[in-house]
């Protein structure tokens, strides 16, 4: 199951129920089911039909995108600064020296294990073509 704004709004739903549902069990053992307990128990359930209503739709507001922050040497995202090195060079590159070439310019990597994950993504980067053998050439 993927997680969707129904999905997710139904399971909020399904944990307000079981958080009322707690709370009633709760009332229930503490008072020995005195004190007309059960009324509540009416009230819960005509409250979640309730709940279950189409809360009234909210417009998405438009937020500007975040600046980037420039680095000297740093040409954005990482599939261009693959493809510049792969196309600066006349023979194929392996991972490493991909990996190599960009720290050597200063790119900065987002992702923890950078040579491990820079390993991993130029597999499916798109300008980027696998050769076999962990070599890799721009396409094109």
């Amino acid at each position: 199951m993927h997680p969707t704004s129904v999905n997710l709004k139904r399971a909020a739903e399904l944990a307000e129920e079981i958080e009322s549902l707690e709370n009633q069990l709760r009332e229930l053992l503490n008072n020995g089911g005195e004190d007309g307990s059960s009324s509540a128990v009416v009230t819960s359930k005509a409250s979640t039909a309730a709940n279950r209503q189409k809360a009234p739709s909210k417009k998405p507001v438009a937020r500007p995108a975040p600046e980037r922050q420039s680095t000297p040497g740093v040409k954005g995202t990482l599939a261009p600064a693959v493809v510049e090195v792969l196309k600066g060079s006349k023979n194929p590159l392996t991972a490493k020296d991909i990996y190599e070439a960009l720290a050597s310019k200063n790119f900065q990597f987002t992702f923890p294990e950078p040579r491990k994950g820079l390993s991993m993504r130029l597999y499916r980067m798109s300008g980027v073509q696998p050769l076999g053998g962990g070599l890799f050439k721009a396409k094109g």
